[in-house]
This record gives structure tokens, sequence and C-alpha cells, in this order.
């Protein structure tokens, strides 16, 4: 009898352990679901957070994509411009050289154009009467002066043209002087009348003596005699406008001098 009442104690017991056991085992398993459930929550806040922030940079990073591409383009517009420039500079250097090369062939032709006309100019020399030298610009020695090299080029053919233009000038007009001539030992006191540098005819101051010029390679050649003296000194008071004008006839002596 006892034995019986110990085993259904026992059994009761038992029961009674694992009905407690099933319930602490569900109460466990309702914690952790809980806990899942909030870390879960927790998760997806987590991520919801996370996907507004990636939004958020998304947009910023876009942002500063589309800055970059406009800087680059900007900086590519710059490079292409620089370029340009470039090539234009490059461009304009070689046509300035270019230039350069066709003014050095210019000044060394110019060179060569000013010696001769130089070496022509001291061929006249002896034509040129002291008288009439005034009405050059400047003398014989200032234009032989000037320098032919690259420094004194441009200078030395502006002396070069002053002096012919100085030269077409007595040329190409009328000139009456007074100078002394020499004749067989004795010297005169006389007034000239030059038809630039083609021919002269010469007078005493009273009108009693005359004689003619020529230019030659050595200088002026004078001949006494062979002209009217009172022609001569018609002629000089028509161009100097002391009588009316009237035509007055000289004999001319020309003289073809060698080039």
């Amino acid at each position: 009898m006892m034995n019986f009442r110990t085993a259904a104690f026992s059994l009761s017991l038992g029961l009674g352990l694992s009905s407690f056991l099933a319930a602490d085992t569900a109460q466990q398993s309702l914690s952790d679901l809980d806990a899942l459930t909030a870390r879960w929550i927790a998760l997806r806040g987590t991520l919801a957070e996370e996907a507004t922030l990636w939004e958020q940079r998304k947009a910023q990073w876009e942002e500063e994509l589309k800055l970059l591409r406009e800087e680059s383009a900007a900086l590519q517009r710059e490079i292409d411009s620089n370029q340009s420039f470039m090539s234009e500079t490059e461009l304009r250097r070689a046509e300035a050289a270019a230039g350069l090369e066709q003014n050095e062939a210019e000044l060394e032709a110019l060179a060569e154009q000013v010696a001769a006309a130089r070496k022509r100019i001291q061929e006249v020399q002896p034509l040129i009467p002291e008288s009439l030298r005034v009405h050059l610009p400047l003398s014989w020695e200032e234009v032989e002066a000037s320098s032919l090299d690259a420094a004194g080029r441009s200078r030395s053919a502006q002396n070069v043209l002053a002096y012919l233009s100085g030269l077409e000038t007595i040329q190409n007009r009328l000139h009456v002087t007074r100078e002394t001539l020499e004749f067989s030992g004795v010297r005169r006191e006389v007034d000239v009348l030059y038809v630039g540098l083609a021919a002269a005819w010469a007078v005493s101051p009273d009108t009693t003596w005359s004689a003619m010029g020529k230019p030659t390679a050595q200088g002026w050649q004078w001949s006494e005699g062979g002209v009217d003296p009172q022609r001569v000194r018609k002629a000089i008071r028509v161009y100097q406008q002391d009588e009316s004008a009237s035509l007055v006839t000289l004999p001319l002596q020309v003289q073809e001098l060698q080039p």
C-alpha cells in the first residue's frame, strides 16, 4: 500500500515538474521572440536611416559629379582656347619670322642700292660748284660718313635720299651766284648763271667780259668769250626779275659724261 502511494506521489510530482518546465520553456521562447522582434524593428529602423542617408549622399554625390563635369568642361574649353591661342601665336611667330627674313633681304638689297648711289654721288662731286652746295641738305662728307652696317643702314639710306633730292633741286632750276674765276693767272669776280648742272655763263660786273662753262669729270671748264656779255647780263636780270620777261638766246655747250 505504501509503495502505491509512493508511486502515485512520484507520478504527481513528475507531472507537476514537467508542467513547470514546459511553462518555463514557453516563457523563455516568448522572451526570445520579443528580443528578436525588437532587434528586427531596430534593424529596420537602422536600414531606413541608412536608406535615407544613402539617398541624401546620392543626391550630394550627383551634385558633386555635376559640378565636376561642369568644371571639367570649363577646363576643356580653356585648354581648347589655350591651344587655339598657342596655334595663333605660333602662326604669328612664323609670320613674324618670315617678315623678318624678308626685311633682312630687303635691307641687304637696300644696302647694295645705297652703296651704288653713294658711288654715283661721289662721281658727280666735281660737277657741283661750291656756290650751289648751299642748296644741299647735307654735305657729301656726312653722306660718306654714314655707316652701311645693319645699325646705320637706314640712316645712310635717308642721307643718300636727302642728298639726291637736293641734287635734283639744283639740276631742275636756274641759279645765279657771285664767284671768282681765274683765267691766265688773273682772278675775276663774276656773276654766273647756271642751268642746273648742265651749262653756265659768266659775266663781269661791268658787263664787259664773259665766259662759258661746261661740266667735266674733273670739274667745271671755263672758256673766255663765246657769248655776248650783254645777253648774259640780260638773262640774269630777267631771272632776278629786274627786267620784264623776254626771250634771251645763249649758246650752249653740252658734253656727255661717261657713266
